[in-house]
């Protein structure tokens, strides 16, 4: 697969691309633990430091994603919209309720992946135009 950015190209094998996402999705398992575990009040001493971290790191990329406006919440009910091009005919929308980094990173591979447009929208799917 080739990818296009200002003049320049970049050739991605699928399987490479496959495997990012794989790695994506098991790292969105982690994360989610790891919020469970510390809004229980039950995370180990030994993780609170890198977990205080990573969701400094993730809060920081949703507030420049956002305008540079601190989020409310770092996790938040996103849409990602997979469509035909050139056609505009919905073949996937799934919800995520996650952080943006890892909402975007995910609906993005998937697109590459299955070569598709897609569009990240806040909120749930339900009523949007193409998805169930």
């Amino acid at each position: 697969m080739k990818i296009q950015k200002g003049g320049k190209n970049a050739t991605i094998a699928v399987e490479e691309l496959d495997l990012l996402v794989r790695h994506v999705l098991e790292f969105q398992k982690v994360v989610s633990a790891l919020e469970r575990q510390d809004a229980a009040g039950k995370l180990a001493p030994e993780l609170q430091r890198p977990w205080k971290a990573l969701k400094k790191f993730m809060e920081a990329e949703e507030a420049k994603a956002s305008g540079g406006e601190k989020a409310a919440r770092a996790r938040r009910v996103r849409c990602c919209i997979l469509r035909n091009p050139p056609l505009t005919n919905v073949v996937k929308c799934e919800e995520t309720n996650t952080s943006l980094v890892l909402a975007a990173a995910s609906c993005i591979a998937q697109a590459i992946l299955g070569g598709f447009d897609a569009t990240i929208v806040p909120g749930t799917c339900k009523g949007l135009t193409g998805c169930p």
